[in-house]
């Protein structure tokens, strides 16, 4: 299914890809986690930028709040799932839909404030200057499942989670190491010369040039050349994003699988794979609720995807999301995934490896770790630095 003609995307994200979407006659319910949309950069420009003098009038106050463009792209990302769901889920109500945001930031709140406008324009109009408008309530009541805020705070992390503190403060150490890569030093040679930062030679340092280059480019800045320009020494590809992506994703792994470990992986995933599979399991039998929506950060969604074992290869981009949709059919709940790409306004579905057509609600359970709020805190508190992965195989942890 694709909404638009226009494809802005850069690369494929998932070789788990298939073309075909299942229909919506079957649709019982609707799991949808978002990433917030374009923002500003998080971080200052890089010395030699020359877009640093627009930051005060483009980008005022505070860094990474969701901008003008962000809030447009969101709003059409409602339109699109409006497109798909709107028959099945209908006009808005309380009952039957549910928003959530993760509490890290405004940006998610504000991106789930924006697809609601453009999922559920008012049946009637309700104030006359803004006639396709209607309030639609987002809750932040959502830290027991979405534990993004404390990967966000080592503060919070230290008395929370003190494995998640002790994850982040080991990833942070990789990724702020000189690179040793050799294959890399002509890329960091490059960016020394042309950001004018003198240490530019680890994955940190990368990434954050990475955010100010592509954020200002989705918010209608100008990109610089020298990063998207093809290189002749290097194959004629582009830094950006062709080269730098993959460093700044290793920033992204060193966060999600400390040392590639799946059991460091189920902190970040666990709890919200656990609130979606328990929406899941409740939604089997039709239900009032038939929609709900958590707008969330990036790398809650990349943690989500590699709990189900997908093989993440890109950064999730500014309005992407992932679907679950429970489906009836033949006296069987089945579940289908599906990724929403949102520079090209597309669909397409995922084909989870570990649990193959037809991917019943129970096999979709039993098949992927997530952590009820107990066992999270109980595992946080543990005397092993990363505990071993839950085998759901053989233990029960759900009482859905």
């Amino acid at each position: 299914l694709v909404f638009a003609n226009v494809d802005f995307s850069r690369r494929p994200h998932y070789h788990e890809f298939h073309a075909t979407l299942p229909p919506t006659s079957t649709l019982q319910y609707i799991y949808a986690i978002f990433r917030h949309g374009i923002r500003s950069p998080i971080r200052e420009p890089y010395p030699k930028s020359p877009n640093a003098r627009l930051y005060k009038n483009v980008f005022p106050g505070v860094r990474g709040k969701l901008t003008k463009a962000g809030i447009r792209q969101m709003y059409n990302v409602g339109k699109d799932l409006r497109a798909r769901y709107g028959d099945f889920v209908g006009d808005y109500s309380q009952e039957k839909v549910h928003v959530t945001a993760s509490n890290v930031s405004t940006r998610t709140v504000m991106s789930s404030m924006s697809v609601m406008a453009g999922m559920f324009p008012p049946v009637a109009p309700i104030l006359n200057n803004l006639p396709t408008w209607q309030p639609i309530p987002v809750w932040e009541n959502s830290t027991i499942f979405d534990k993004v805020y404390v990967y966000d705070a080592p503060s919070v992390a230290t008395h929370t989670c003190p494995k998640i503190a002790a994850i982040t403060a080991a990833a942070l150490n990789v990724s702020e190491q000189p690179d040793q890569r050799k294959d890399r030093k002509l890329i960091y040679k490059l960016m020394r010369e042309n950001t004018g930062h003198p240490e530019m030679d680890s994955v940190m340092s990368v990434g954050n040039v990475y955010d100010v280059i592509l954020f200002e480019g989705l918010n209608g800045l100008p990109q610089p050349e020298w990063a998207i320009g093809p290189r002749p020494e290097l194959d004629n590809k582009p830094l950006f994003p062709d080269l730098l992506e993959p460093i700044y994703l290793e920033f992204y792994y060193n966060n999600v699988y400390l040392e590639h470990k799946q059991s460091c992986l189920q902190f970040i995933s666990g709890p919200l794979l656990y609130s979606i599979q328990e929406q899941l399991k409740k939604h089997e039998v039709p239900r009032e609720e038939k929609f709900r929506f958590h707008g969330t950060s990036d790398f809650a969604i990349m943690g989500v995807l590699s709990g189900m074992g997908v093989d993440v290869r890109a950064i999730i981009d500014p309005g992407d999301g992932v679907l679950f949709e429970v489906h009836r059919e033949n006296l069987t709940s089945e579940v289908k995934v599906l990724y929403y790409h949102s520079m090209s306004h597309s669909l397409e579905r995922l084909i989870l490896g570990r649990c193959p057509d037809p991917c019943t609600v129970d096999e979709f359970i039993k098949k992927f770790p997530g952590l009820s709020p107990e066992r999270w805190t109980e595992l946080c508190f543990s005397d092993d630095p990363c505990p071993p992965a839950e085998d759901f195989e053989k233990t029960n942890l759900y009482a859905f």
